[in-house]
């Protein structure tokens, strides 16, 4: 067929395709390290495919058995079944991956910390490489050595306010923010007090807490404060409160759904977790969770597809 029919042949089936999860949230991502860590160890990496120039697939491999992970850089990972076409010519940074970690085996699946990052482990000691995915809107894709000195990335660029990232540098692995745990009601009471004039309860929690902006609003709705109140203004009726207000009853109802999401995330770690599609009736669009209908107070009017697994309902997501 011509170059341009081929081109038009590929638009349409993009066009046609299901929609893909457009974010994953922290949660998501240490479900899918949790189940990827179980899934994919031990298998070998026998190719690197690029499908754009975002968008790249790993094929593992064992005798019997073979896996695809597709990786878009600042959006997802995951396993998949879904077939896409590869492009005929490799790019170069698929030609480096290709160089360095073709015939590796997977060692480990990690997040770091509570960041929307992912850390591939491909093979042992002084020859291992780390293939670092990040997940978020300016994320990057990159390989680096046993002791993170990076051998090639998707693109030079900063990584944060403070820090570039270029062939040679060490990976900033102590910048990545770690989850809270054990929130009291004391400690919640203290922050609200010293919070900036302006900032709602929902960005003071999204920036101390780690847990992703999702498991944010559902505390919040399970507590019944609302997520836009100012902060400061809380906490200076908390200040005043003999303990029978509904604000501090909120507080209490809080640190009991931050413990729940606590062990939730434990869970997650553990790969104990089913995955679901969540569908707006009225609206053609899917995304799949790992958290189910009941976490989100807004899921009215949806239909949920059940899946035994996190990774079935992200690749029942993607078609």
């Amino acid at each position: 067929a011509p170059p341009r029919a081929r081109s038009a042949a590929r638009s349409l089936r993009r066009a046609l395709a299901p929609m893909a999860k457009a974010r994953m949230s922290s949660l998501d991502i240490s479900c899918m390290a949790a189940v990827l860590q179980r899934q994919a160890l031990g298998y070998r990496v026998s190719n690197v495919y690029d499908i754009s120039p975002k968008l790249y697939l790993l094929k593992l491999a064992k005798p019997d058995s073979k896996i695809f992970i597709v990786v878009e850089s600042g959006v997802r990972f995951h396993v998949t079944e879904f077939v896409r076409e590869k492009g005929n010519v490799p790019s170069l940074f698929t030609l480096k991956l290709r160089k360095h970690i073709r015939t590796r085996r997977i060692e480990q699946v990690s997040q770091l910390g509570s960041d929307r990052i992912v850390d591939l482990q491909l093979g042992t000691g002084e020859a291992a490489y780390h293939l670092i995915c990040e997940l978020y809107g300016t994320g990057n894709i990159v390989l680096t050595d046993h002791a993170y000195n990076i051998v090639t990335l998707l693109r030079n660029g900063k990584h944060d306010n403070d820090v570039r990232l270029h062939v040679k540098n060490i990976y900033p692995r102590e910048s990545v923010r770690e989850r809270a745990t054990g929130v009291t009601e004391e400690w919640l009471r203290t922050e609200l007090a010293s919070v900036e004039k302006g900032a709602t309860v929902r960005q003071l929690l999204n920036s101390k807490l780690g847990v992703g902006k999702e498991i944010v609003e559902h505390c919040l709705a399970a507590s019944g404060l609302a997520p836009n109140a100012k902060a400061k203004q809380l906490g200076e009726t908390l200040a005043l409160d003999d303990g029978s207000s509904s604000a501090a009853a909120g507080i209490k109802a809080l640190v009991c759904a931050l413990a729940e999401a606590e062990e939730f995330f434990a869970q997650s770690r553990e790969g104990h977790v089913k995955g679901y599609i969540v569908h707006k009736i009225l609206q053609p669009k899917v995304e799949w969770s790992p958290s189910g209908p009941g976490v989100f107070s807004n899921s009215g009017g949806s239909g949920v597809l059940n899946y035994g697994g996190a990774a079935e309902g992200v690749g029942g997501g993607e078609g």
